[in-house]
């Protein structure tokens, strides 16, 4: 996305105004291949992070009429100050001078933030999924008029190509007699196509992270110049900038397997030095699923039927540096008819973040498809009927399963116990017996007994159901948790 905010011209370049005073350089690659835009000999300063170009050569490279400058735009900062608390009749001094300081607020001195705001005074950092804006200004530098003059320029992040300024037949055409100026403001989003979060994927309540996409990535800015001098040729050169795009969030997601629903945990980790205010976590399902948010409290937020539902994150939208929130949500099939499809489904569906930074800043992001691993397609449906809400440790409980073969040929089926599968909870009494044989559509319910060893919610694993026909042994993933305490 790429929105123009504007042009102007004017015969005295970039010199004073507030809009010029409010930015930052862009660094530029001492790699570029174009020709310069200033006279031979002029040095490229030194930006506030310390990135310096090396000056060009003219007996190298020739030397053009026009002279392109770039500057990022961005948002001021509020002035910090140290408040220092004070009692005003012991220290009747120290309030007059603090009154007569712009930075601190009148009505409240010892607060850290006043009322003054202040300049960028390095070019920052951008993150992917916000807004980059910059100021192009392409200023005729020689005594002679420039005709047909055009410049264009895209954002080149990894293979992607982004342009920011209208291209071909849209592309704006200027005149520019001696010492005049084309001024324009551009923004783009700073994206990149493809998967671009680190997300990690646990099922069956293992773990198992996988980092997709390297960060921070190199981003840069391409600028092309085209213009026909006094005898008519074709001019051209171009500049590049190149500046580092940070990641703004770690996302990491955790699917749970619960019969015909699906549990998607989501955690949402703030990884920038400055605090985010989240407009909106939204989770977009594939096609064969419908989700629910577990994190809404109240689905009429203010009454009266319009405004937004109340959440467990209503009253703190703020996010810390380094702070993460989780997003739980329920995915069930969608229709009757895509049962089967969604329980093979690999991908569970998209989440989208939306939030703003300093001084209203906007940022958005979204996933792709976040996978899963489904469950294994077996001839036989396994399902818990029958679990207590709460167990005490080292106490037996009971557990009954409901095994239906759901498919096309007998089966014969002898329970086993896999210890090493176990974690925290036992099998107790006698697990390894023959369940005999059980026929096309017929179901049964296998009573157990467990021991736990260990307290808090404990999965119920270690369980397989072997079949002496096929000659196959059935991993039982099914099971729900049970809550251990100690009394």
């Amino acid at each position: 996305m790429s929105e123009s905010r504007g042009h102007s011209r004017s015969s005295s370049g970039v010199s004073g105004g507030a809009a010029a005073a409010a930015v930052s350089p862009v660094r530029r690659d001492s790699s570029s291949t174009g020709p310069p835009a200033r006279a031979a000999g002029a040095a490229v300063k030194k930006d506030g992070e310390g990135a310096t170009a090396a000056a060009p050569q003219a007996s190298a490279k020739e030397v053009h009429l026009l002279a392109l400058k770039v500057m990022r735009l961005t948002k001021p900062l509020l002035v910090r100050t140290n408040p220092v608390p004070f009692e005003p009749a012991d220290l009747a001094e120290l309030g007059q001078t603090m009154g007569q300081d712009p930075g601190v607020l009148a009505d409240l001195p010892p607060f850290g933030l006043g009322e003054v705001c202040i300049l960028p005074q390095s070019f920052g950092s951008i993150f992917l999924g916000e807004m980059f804006s910059c100021y192009l200004s392409l200023h005729n530098e020689s005594k002679e008029n420039c005709t047909d003059v055009m410049v264009t320029a895209e954002l080149q992040t990894g293979n992607d190509r982004t342009p920011i300024t209208p291209t071909g037949a849209d592309a704006e055409k200027v005149s520019l007699e001696p010492d005049e100026s084309y001024d324009t403001v551009q923004c783009s989003e700073v994206k990149e196509p493809g998967t671009h979060l680190s997300v990690g994927v646990t099922s069956f309540f293992e773990c198992l992270c996988t980092r997709l996409t390297v960060f921070p990535r190199l981003c840069r800015l391409v600028c092309n110049v085209n213009y026909r001098n006094p005898e008519g040729e074709k001019k051209y050169f171009r500049k590049f900038f190149k500046f580092v795009v940070y990641k703004p969030l770690d996302i990491k997601t955790v699917t749970y397997n619960s019969g015909g629903e699906i549990f998607l945990e989501a955690q949402v980790k703030n990884i920038t030095q400055t605090p985010m205010f989240f407009e909106k976590v939204e989770f977009h399902p594939a096609p064969v699923f419908q989700s629910f948010d577990l994190s809404i409290i109240d689905g009429d937020g203010d009454g009266d039927g319009e405004g937004p539902p109340l959440t467990t994150f209503t009253s703190n939208r703020y996010l810390k540096p380094h702070d993460v929130r989780q997003h739980l949500y329920r995915l069930v099939p969608r229709e009757p008819g895509v049962v089967a499809k969604a329980s093979l489904a690999s991908d569970v569906g998209k989440l989208e973040i939306v939030w703003r930074t300093n001084l209203g800043e906007l940022g958005r992001l979204q996933t792709n498809m976040l996978p899963r691993t489904p469950l294994p397609v077996t001839p036989l449906e396994i399902e818990a009927v029958q679990v207590p809400a709460q167990v005490r440790a080292a106490e037996i409980f009971p557990v009954v399963v409901r095994v239906a073969n759901k498919g096309a040929q007998n089966v014969d089926l002898f329970l086993r116990e896999i210890p090493e599968k176990a974690d925290k909870v036992h099998f107790a009494g006698t697990a390894n017996r023959a369940l005999g044989v059980l026929a096309k559509g017929q179901e049964i319910g296998v009573p157990l007994h467990f021991v736990a060893s260990g307290t808090g919610l404990l999965a119920i694993r270690g369980l397989g159901l072997y079949d002496r026909v096929a000659n196959r042994l059935y991993d039982v993933l099914s099971l729900p948790h049970v809550f251990v305490t100690s009394e």
